[in-house]
């Protein structure tokens, strides 16, 4: 019998290989990063004129929300998201399920929801996902079956040596990178991919490597792009990175056919054999270093000096400026070449010049071709760098838990360069 399939959707599993290609001799764009006084940087304190509250949340403008004389289950609400940007899920947590149990306003029942939902992932409480409490006013959980698999394994558990971990790494066609890792024991190559909630195994690597599905239920996985794949839930007995050993490690098994990339229909230029998802990194202090091609690892200490510029909502987001002062949230995929707007940026911007263009993207499943707007200039400001971007595009995704994302940082950014990713003190770091 067939296994049944569900749709995944309190979470993007799988945001990974996003990279473009122009058609029609369309540029794919270019970054220029340059060094700057941070002093330098003005702030931009004139406000954005939201049409609701709610508005004003999803742009995380904790202030423009104020202003508009909130309800208490709002400001409650606003309460929750604040603690999230702060790195305290466990506090949101709370605040969340309060407000999913009593809330009056249908929206703040809603959303509190769908957040809690990404949240318990994240903190990975799988009972307590099993059992979340939901109504016909926000709908049901479709992905109870991610959550009884993973429950019914071992407790996943990482071991650090005392000190940091260093592998060399490979850059895919995307400018992912990729590093050397064991699985149960048998060596194999996976993408470093923050851009994937959830750490993903080839059809064919787990049948090499006795990774076995974990419960019998198909699940539809949202991409990059518009398409939905099949994937199965797994739990990786070992996954190893150097001297880290990370034990029943959940993740999801698709076929090898959606993680490869033909052109003209028959002719491969990329195969993924698998990927260290942001379930895994979120868990490790990690720098890349792209100019040497070497990627280390440690385990994370808590740092309360930090200023934190680094947040995760359903997705990892990079809190960042733009030339005119203004506060951008940018997510982080390192499974994407380049990095790409979302039209909400343009309301933040002064007046910007857009053009239009048919560009083909690829995402697992395949590629599909889209009408996208450009910048031909635009300038961001991060970690003491100033970005000068030409010909950046949208991008169709939608990839965080009911924040708008200003736009996504690719590995273009890093071209020659190092980043530090390290969400356990809230820190993001480029440096050249």
């Amino acid at each position: 019998m067939k296994p049944e399939t569900k749709t995944a959707h309190f979470i993007v599993l799988l945001v990974s290989a996003s990279f473009v290609i122009a058609l029609d001799g369309c540029s794919s764009g270019h970054v220029l990063v340059e060094k700057m006084d941070p002093s330098a940087q003005q702030l931009n304190t004139q406000p954005i004129p939201y049409s609701s509250f709610w508005e004003a949340m999803e742009n995380l403008d904790f202030a423009a929300a104020d202003r508009l004389l909130p309800s208490d289950e709002q400001r409650a609400f606003a309460a929750a998201l604040r603690s999230a940007t702060n790195g305290d899920i466990s506090g949101a947590e709370m605040t969340l399920q309060a407000l999913h149990r009593r809330a009056q306003d249908p929206l703040a029942k809603k959303h509190s929801f769908n957040l809690l939902q990404a949240f318990l992932f994240y903190e990975s409480k799988w009972a307590d996902l099993q059992n979340l409490e939901h109504d016909s006013a926000v709908g049901g959980i479709e992905d109870q079956e991610l959550a009884e698999a993973y429950g019914k394994a071992p407790k996943e558990v990482y071991f650090f040596p005392s000190e940091p971990v260093e592998v060399p790494i490979g850059l895919s066609r995307s400018g992912s990178p990729i590093i050397p890792v064991e699985i149960n024991g048998q060596p194999k190559n996976f993408w470093l991919d923050t851009g994937a909630s959830v750490s993903v195994v080839s059809s064919d690597v787990a049948i090499q490597c006795n990774v076995e599905p974990a419960g019998a239920r198909q699940v539809r996985t949202q991409t990059a792009t518009s398409r939905e794949v099949s994937s199965r839930p797994a739990v990786i007995s070992e996954l190893k990175i150097e001297g880290i050993r990370i034990h029943n490690h959940p993740a999801i098994i698709l076929q090898e056919e959606d993680l490869e990339f033909k052109v003209l229909g028959f002719i491969r230029v990329l195969k993924i054999d698998g990927i260290v998802g942001w379930n895994a990194i979120q868990n490790m202090d990690i720098e890349v270093d792209y100019r040497n091609k070497r990627a280390s690892f440690r385990r994370p200490v808590r740092d309360r000096s930090v200023q934190r510029n680094f947040f995760w909502i359903g997705y990892p987001v990079v809190t960042t400026r733009s030339e005119n002062g203004r506060k951008l949230r940018f997510g982080m995929d390192t499974g994407a070449r380049n990095s790409s707007i979302r039209e909400n940026i343009l309301r933040k911007i002064p007046a910007p010049k857009v053009k239009t263009e048919k560009r083909r993207m690829g995402s697992a499943g395949g590629w599909e071709t889209a009408n996208v707007k450009v910048l031909p200039e635009l300038t961001v400001v991060l970690s003491g760098y100033r970005l000068l971007f030409e010909n950046i595009a949208t991008s169709p995704s939608d990839l965080a838990t009911f924040v708008t994302l200003d736009g996504v940082l690719g590995n273009d950014i890093a071209d020659r360069a190092k980043l530090r990713l390290d969400i356990t003190n809230g820190r993001f770091t480029l440096m050249k």
